[in-house]
């Protein structure tokens, strides 16, 4: 038997102000929204791992995109220093933050 709920003052759980939550409907909900962030910074960190093994290929692609998009006003020596694989080292603390 845990005393910690029967020492504190909770309130029960409404939705909207007058719908009641029962506890387990709670935990549920608490349960699947820490897999969806687990999964989430998961696959964000391999979305950059996988960005950053295969910029290579892509390369050529990346720097016609950008030259022929709205960003062709940068110089034409940025699309292949700002590659693919710099953008997710530049992102990677990013991702790191949701940690946090």
């Amino acid at each position: 038997l845990c005393i910690i709920p029967l020492a504190q003052s909770v309130k029960k759980l409404r939705l909207f102000g007058s719908v009641p939550v029962p506890y387990v409907v709670f935990l549920a909900f608490y349960m699947v929204n820490s897999f969806v962030q687990i999964s989430t910074i998961q696959l964000n960190a391999w979305f950059l791992v996988s960005a950053y093994q295969e910029s290579h290929q892509y390369l050529s692609a990346w720097i016609y995109l950008f030259t022929h998009s709205g960003m062709q006003s940068m110089p034409c020596g940025t699309w292949t220093w700002l590659t693919p694989a710099s953008m997710s080292l530049i992102l990677w603390p990013v991702s790191v933050l949701q940690l946090v």
